[in-house]
């Protein structure tokens, strides 16, 4: 069982909250528990913010084993929806990322999309200010390099939520024999990492750590890490499972092997 924790402030939902005069006043960033009680219920909670603040709303029922298929918007304070999300990620929790568009007032508003309550539609509602960020995703999580050859690794870089930077992909430690230029990364996207084996590299089967590092001084630095869910690859199910405990790991492989044997001369296995 995984029970969900929060270094946010926390919140308890209070009845009542169905309308926008009665929207029950919380400050952001900040996290809510609550239940959709019964069919027809609307959970509605108030705060003010300044133009152009910029949040993300994720709510989690399903993924915590509840049943709420939840509906997730923002609304005004004249009670005008700006914005709406019922599915996310191709799972049933919905997700929004919104800045204010004005100074004042606003709510967050759940329901059940399918108007179904009760004990079972409970859930958490994250509300976190947005903040520039950046990861780095390998491709797989185990990689082989030949000695005397090179092996190019393809890291997927994601600038997230209005990141703006140069970054740098290294590799922490490397065996005896294999060597690895930084890779400069300048906006999203694939980028290449090619490990070079030297003809005498020992044989080797061993962890291997990448990392993303930013160039300018006391920048920050993440692991690059290799997803381990799917929706589209048999990993246990036909679609692959959607989320696991552990979602993504930064312990990557290496193995380095032989020398690849020299390829034959076309023409020479034939019989003269």
């Amino acid at each position: 069982m995984s029970l969900p924790i929060s270094d946010l402030p926390q919140k308890i939902e209070q009845e009542p909250n169905d309308t926008n005069a009665t929207a029950q006043d919380i400050m952001v960033p900040s996290t809510i528990s609550g239940q959709v009680a019964k069919a027809g219920d609307i959970d509605r909670f108030t705060f003010t913010v300044k133009k152009n603040a910029r949040y993300k709303f994720d709510l989690e029922s399903f993924r915590l084993g509840f049943l709420l298929d939840g509906r997730l918007s923002i609304e005004d304070a004249a009670g005008k929806e700006l914005l709406s999300n019922d599915d996310s990620n191709k799972k049933r929790d919905p997700q929004l990322t919104w800045a204010a568009p004005a100074d004042g007032r606003y709510c967050v508003v759940i329901r059940s999309l399918l108007r179904k309550g009760g004990n079972e539609h409970y859930y958490r509602l994250y509300i976190r200010s947005l903040k520039p960020a950046f990861s780095g995703t390998a491709s797989a999580p185990h990689f082989a390099v030949n000695a005397g050859d090179n092996s190019e690794l393809k890291i997927a870089v994601k600038y997230i939520d209005g990141y703006k930077g140069k970054l740098q992909i290294r590799a922490k430690s490397l065996p005896k024999g294999v060597t690895a230029s930084p890779v400069e990364v300048a906006k999203a996207g694939e980028a290449k990492f090619v490990l070079k084996a030297a003809k005498n590299a020992p044989l080797a089967n061993l962890p291997l750590a990448l990392e993303m590092a930013e160039t300018k001084k006391n920048g920050a630095i993440v692991p690059i890490q290799c997803e381990l869910t799917s929706s589209g690859v048999v990993n246990g199910v036909p679609q692959g499972f959607p989320d696991f405990i552990i979602p993504a790991s930064p312990h990557l492989w290496l193995t380095v092997l032989p020398p690849k044997p020299p390829e034959k001369p076309k023409g020479k296995d034939k019989k003269e």
